[in-house]
């Protein structure tokens, strides 16, 4: 089984075996989970909109609203639809790992034919479809 982090990473060490459907588990999130749940009453929130994903070849059909999180020495943009996140040490930088992430996990899913999919899957497969096209086919 492949394993997809909450933060949008392939672990490619978990192959999948013949016939097994790619569930993609949400794992690799404890080190965030844990950090949010230690400062959860010490973090300021704000919700705000990304209208672009600062690329040439992928573009967000409308906005999406994020949350960003301030923890004592880093920010989470966190996209709580796909419990996707991107942090950095900037507002500019954990939304440009947003993007990021937003963009490879709309590529991974897309690799995949959706009978290869699990239910959760092919719901954040139809939820990033959504969001994202492709421009010009690239």
């Amino acid at each position: 089984m492949r394993s997809f982090s909450l933060g949008g990473r392939v672990d490619s060490s978990k192959e999948k075996s013949a016939g097994e459907k790619n569930t993609l588990s949400m794992t690799g999130s404890e080190t965030v989970l844990s950090k949010i749940k230690k400062t959860e009453s010490n973090f300021l929130a704000v919700n705000t909109k990304i209208y672009d994903l600062g690329s040439d070849d992928h573009k967000l059909s409308s906005s999406i609203a994020v949350i960003l999180k301030y923890l004592d020495d880093e920010v989470l943009a966190i996209f709580p639809d796909l419990d996707l996140y991107g942090e950095g040490k900037t507002e500019g930088e954990a939304l440009s790992n947003l993007k990021e992430e937003l963009i490879d996990l709309f590529e991974h899913l897309n690799e995949i034919p959706d009978s290869e999919l699990g239910a959760v899957p092919k719901g954040w497969k139809r939820t990033i479809n959504s969001l994202i096209e492709k421009i010009n086919g690239n």
